[in-house]
């Protein structure tokens, strides 16, 4: 007798029984964006972005600083790069910097 199992080794689909991911909790409605210096912080509406564009824009773009230390070039090449690709938002100095 010859048994043939379904299973993805033999050609069957391979099902999860996960439902959908569940959505992250929403994160701080703005986040202050400090340089080591602590010279003009740029203020960030972070709720809003998440709102329209979601967390991977930033989360996973290689400009976001893993540690979360941000430099003038990290914050300049993801938020002013993004904003002038959009050709939207803030893109002069008193946009963010307060």
């Amino acid at each position: 007798m010859l048994i043939i199992l379904n299973t993805p080794a033999h050609g069957a689909q391979q099902t999860s029984n996960k439902g959908p991911e569940p959505p992250l909790p929403p994160g701080p409605a703005e986040i202050i964006l400090k340089t080591e210096t602590g010279k003009k912080p740029a203020m960030f509406p972070h709720a809003k972005h998440q709102a329209k564009i979601g967390c991977d824009a930033c989360h996973k773009n290689a400009d976001f600083p893993a540690d979360r230390r941000w430099d003038f070039k990290q914050g300049h090449a993801l938020c002013l790069g993004c904003h002038k690709a959009k050709n939207q938002g803030a893109v002069k100095c008193d946009g963010c910097h307060k």
